[in-house]
């Protein structure tokens, strides 16, 4: 499945597939993972026992990653996309951040998340370099590329 982009973006992108942003959705799109379950039952009870906080999305999925798979990409949620991380349990997502309810909306989950898996050891270099709680898949792109 590829990725839902806005058509002007895609059309930038695929009028320069030889320039940074061209090359990088390559990349993202050839190794990343597309996850539709969410398990919304255990993305509530992690979000009330790490204490998560809106927007703190990075910050939320690294405090629970030692309980699953850490992932960096995008989340669809009521047809935007944007930059989003979350962890994978039995292949599907919990999602700590959009667990929480906020006043104008209670069902905050995306319909599409669609992400990189990231190693723990990944994740804590980056953390510790940036003393920042992410995104990091730019950087580990950066790092791994090899044109």
């Amino acid at each position: 499945m590829i990725s839902k982009i806005s058509k002007l973006n895609q059309e930038l992108i695929d009028k320069w597939p030889d320039q940074p942003v061209g090359k990088y959705k390559s990349w993202f799109e050839s190794r990343a993972k597309t996850f539709t379950e969410i398990n919304k039952e255990l993305s509530r009870k992690v979000s009330i026992e790490i204490k998560a906080k809106v927007k703190e999305c990075y910050r939320n999925s690294m405090r629970y990653m030692h309980m699953g798979e850490y992932y960096e990409g995008y989340v669809w949620n009521h047809g935007i996309a944007f930059e989003h991380s979350w962890i994978v349990i039995d292949g599907k997502v919990i999602d700590p951040t959009l667990a929480i309810d906020v006043s104008f909306h209670k069902d905050r989950y995306g319909s599409e998340y669609r992400g990189i898996y990231l190693k723990p050891s990944i994740v804590f270099d980056f953390a510790m370099k940036q003393e920042a709680s992410g995104p990091f898949l730019i950087d580990y792109w950066i790092s791994v590329r090899d044109d």
